[in-house]
């Protein structure tokens, strides 16, 4: 589930970069942070359901893999 989410995330920047070309530095900082906190979210949500272990290194891990910009 949240593998999927980080690869949609990631494959959507990847396509609008790959139209326009707009994400540098400062943008790619801005989206890892939102990245982030919507994992902080996810597990935060997920906790509450008695899930309390997320692999954040390997999501965060998927994201780098995937990203092209």
């Amino acid at each position: 589930m949240l593998k999927d989410m980080v690869t949609l995330y990631t494959e959507a920047f990847n396509t609008m970069d790959r139209r326009t070309g707009f994400i540098l530095t400062e943008e790619r900082e801005e989206i890892y942070t939102v990245l982030v906190e919507l994992l902080d979210y996810a597990e935060h949500k997920l906790s509450k359901d008695g899930i309390d272990r997320v692999d954040r290194d390997k999501l965060l891990e998927i994201f780098n893999t995937l990203r092209d910009f």
